[in-house]
């Protein structure tokens, strides 16, 4: 399975991962065998985890994930942008609009 995962950050707007179990997340999801891959405007491309592919949020890649986790809610995401592309979505900060076509979890 392929996971998109929004936000590495401990905090929003933030990229302060130093506290942060996202990272332990995308490892734990790669030890699984999930492709990982990461968005994180804020944090810094060496500071991702090893186990996460560092990618942009776009509708290309909202479309090629089977989940897209919302682990931190940066303002900057375009949340619109998620709805419409992403075919399911776990979203953990409430973030995320309701909308009839995305399945959330």
């Amino acid at each position: 399975s392929r996971i998109l995962v929004l936000g590495l950050a401990y905090k929003r707007n933030s990229g302060d991962v130093r506290v942060s179990p996202v990272p332990v997340f995308c490892d734990r999801m790669a030890a699984l065998g999930a492709d990982v891959h990461a968005v994180d405007p804020y944090v810094a491309r060496d500071q991702f985890p090893s186990s996460a592919v560092p990618t942009e949020l776009t509708e290309a890649e909202l479309r090629a994930a089977d989940l897209v986790v919302v682990t931190t809610d940066h303002d900057s995401f375009d949340w619109r942008l998620v709805v419409r592309s992403a075919p399911r979505v776990l979203d953990t900060r409430h973030r995320v609009p309701a909308d009839d076509h995305v399945e959330y979890l």
